[in-house]
């Protein structure tokens, strides 16, 4: 106890440069766990969009010249698979547009993919058949408006209930979709939809191959619409990743950059601890204390800054999240992101003692104390 008790006295003994080294410091953890959960959030956006991929799909673009119910007729006789409508633009009053293109279910035959941070998927009990239901990605749900507890929002002037919110805390690759099914349609969307001249069929399944499946549904979009233009492909791998996507529209570059003013910074510290300490360490070298010892007990007391830096700044992110309700940022510890962390710091910690080392290493102590008198 005794030992420890010195140690802190001895490294906090110059308390101004002490306390400007550890601002210097939170600083630096401020840099790094932003980072950290830029990345985390890039990384699990990516694992998000690869779980709502299927293993078999098939895309169809459909050119249709008549008004007619594609999208109802095609999966009658379908009982493998699922089939999604995609890029049938909507008018989103809360947005005041149209440029919303939301994905429409029209046959489950497996499980779906979605990720749901609350609610439901819409037409998955069978007393949603025939409401008009809608699930929002948590960026489309801000628009949504309150009314008797409950959340609408309004498409080509029809009113639909909010039943579910989809996606990630730690992730946005779900924040932008918003999800119907065919049978909780109304009237105005219906129509719009079947009005439409272009869209996307996708028929996708994780269980079984897609060929009968997609014969069905091609023969069944012909026989709704004879002049439609129909263009298929198999969609195989897994598409472009959204990781530097994601750290780009981050500003990763801006964490990076302030990492490294906050080393540089830590260096500039280490200079003025150096320069409190030059008639001790010279002393100590006079009394034949060995330069890895000096350079030992140097990197330990930086050490101890470090970790009380570490433990403020923890501190004060728990007093931020538990008590101000303040969320700076979402990480998911894995063993990935540890190892980061310890290298992130090990770095910071080399840097900042490269200083004091160097003068240890170039140090005559007999001048060094003739230098101070």
């Amino acid at each position: 106890m005794n030992i420890i008790k010195r140690i802190i006295q001895n490294v906090f003994r110059y308390r101004l440069t002490a306390c400007f080294f550890i601002i210097g410091q939170l600083i630096m953890y401020v840099t790094i766990f932003g980072a950290l959960g830029i990345y985390n959030k890039a990384y699990q956006k990516e694992a998000d969009r690869l779980a709502a991929l299927y293993k078999n799909r098939i895309e169809m673009s459909v050119v249709s010249l008549n008004k007619s119910d594609i999208l109802s007729a095609c999966t009658d006789g379908v009982t493998e698979g699922n089939i999604r409508a995609k890029k049938v633009g909507l008018y989103y009053t809360e947005r005041k547009s149209s440029t919303v293109a939301p994905e429409i279910i029209l046959a489950v035959n497996e499980e779906l993919p979605y990720v749901m941070e609350s609610g439901r998927i819409p037409g998955t009990s069978e007393d949603d058949y025939g409401k008009r239901l809608v699930a929002l990605g948590r960026s489309q749900y801000r628009y949504a408006y309150e009314e008797n507890g409950k959340h609408y929002v309004t498409f080509e002037n029809e009113t639909y209930e909010v039943t579910g919110v989809i996606g990630n805390e730690g992730s946005d690759y779900s924040d932008n979709m918003i999800v119907f099914d065919n049978r909780c349609l109304g009237d105005n969307v219906r129509k719009t939809v079947n009005e439409l001249k272009e869209y996307t069929i996708m028929i996708d399944s994780n269980t079984v191959e897609l060929n009968d499946t997609y014969e069905k549904v091609y023969n069944n979009v012909y026989g709704a619409d004879i002049n439609c233009a129909i263009e298929s492909r198999s969609v195989s791998g897994n598409g472009q990743s959204t990781v530097e996507k994601t750290l780009q529209k981050e500003n990763i570059k801006i964490n990076k950059v302030v990492y490294i003013f906050c080393i540089l910074n830590c260096m500039l510290m280490s200079e003025f601890w150096i320069i409190e300490r030059n008639k001790e360490f010279a002393i100590k070298r006079t009394y034949g204390f060995g330069q890895l010892r000096l350079i030992g007990g140097i990197a330990r007391d930086i050490l101890i800054l470090g970790a009380a830096s570490l433990v403020i700044y923890v501190l004060v992110h728990l007093f931020a999240a538990g008590v101000l309700g303040i969320k700076l940022y979402t990480i998911s510890w894995n063993l990935r992101l540890i190892a980061s962390v310890l290298f992130i710091n090990l770095t910071a910690l080399v840097c900042t003692i490269i200083v004091p080392v160097y003068r240890i290493m170039k140090m005559n102590p007999a001048v060094t104390l003739e230098d101070m008198e």
